[in-house]
């Protein structure tokens, strides 16, 4: 993503797609908007390694949820959307995420005591709302220069770590694509 930023920074300002600073603004003076998609291209083609060294799963699904959220966030830097149809892209990207994941179902035996079931559609609730709240909250951060691509690091190198070290399974794809997105 490093070398790939200098030619998609290049290529943007080119194109105009710069953010003129004003008073909500966290810069001082122009600056290119998109730097993302070099990052985009690094995590898409990690994954994709990733992915062609094992069995695929959900991996691909999951890196078009990104995508898609790429692109409607990228949309929004050009066009300022309305905060309905940016809340509402994430909300949808986090309902496709848990079915993917196969968060909605409810019949889950976790217990022959069945008073457990409430806890599971709560759990399903607080995931989506955990979900498509930090995509919401995500979103926002990018406005402010790096901060976003900090948390991003922090967030994926720590739930990598956490994940191996509980699971021992230190090759596994969810944990190498944490460390591919740190």
């Amino acid at each position: 993503s490093f070398v790939l930023g200098f030619p998609v920074c290049t290529l943007l300002r080119r194109l105009g797609v710069v953010d003129k600073p004003n008073a909500r603004s966290s810069h001082d003076r122009p600056t290119v908007r998109g730097g993302g998609i070099a990052i985009l291209v690094a995590i898409i083609t990690g994954t994709f390694l990733i992915r062609t060294s094992g069995t695929g799963g959900v991996l691909m699904p999951l890196v078009g949820i990104g995508l898609f959220l790429a692109v409607l966030s990228f949309w929004d830097d050009l066009k300022s959307l309305p905060p309905a149809i940016r809340f509402g892209g994430h909300a949808v990207a986090a309902l496709v995420a848990l079915a993917l994941l196969g968060w909605p179902q409810l019949n889950i035996e976790i217990s022959p005591v069945q008073s457990y079931r409430p806890w599971i559609g709560f759990g399903i609730v607080l995931m989506f709302l955990w979900l498509a709240g930090y995509t919401n909250a995500f979103n926002f951060m990018d406005g402010i220069n790096g901060i976003a691509a900090g948390q991003a690091v922090l967030t994926s190198a720590a739930s990598g770590l956490l994940a191996g070290l509980v699971s021992g399974h230190w090759t596994s794809q969810p944990i190498l694509v944490s460390f591919v997105i740190a």
